[in-house]
């Protein structure tokens, strides 16, 4: 994926556009969301669970080519933890 993206301007355009448009957690749209938000809440409702996160995925993703600077990964995930949880 790195050298695509660092040889292919295109490819960087389409892979961020869809990424911060689209991005959604593994399972949402085959299962119904609020199972995959329950996952969120287990895996990654704490600040350490969330800095874990943003660490081993979103800043992973930030040292690809053309993503520098992403935000919507992290901050899909903070708007799962931030709802309120259905009892």
């Amino acid at each position: 994926a790195r050298l695509e993206l660092r040889n292919n301007p295109f490819a960087r355009k389409f892979t961020r556009l869809v990424i911060e448009n689209y991005w959604t957690p593994v399972g949402q749209g085959s299962v119904p969301k609020t199972r995959t938000d329950v996952m969120v809440n287990t895996l990654f409702g704490s600040e350490e669970g969330f800095e874990a996160f943003d660490l081993t995925v979103t800043r992973r993703v930030e040292r690809l080519p053309g993503f520098d600077g992403l935000t919507s990964i992290s901050d899909t995930l903070r708007q799962i933890i931030s709802q309120p949880k259905i009892a």
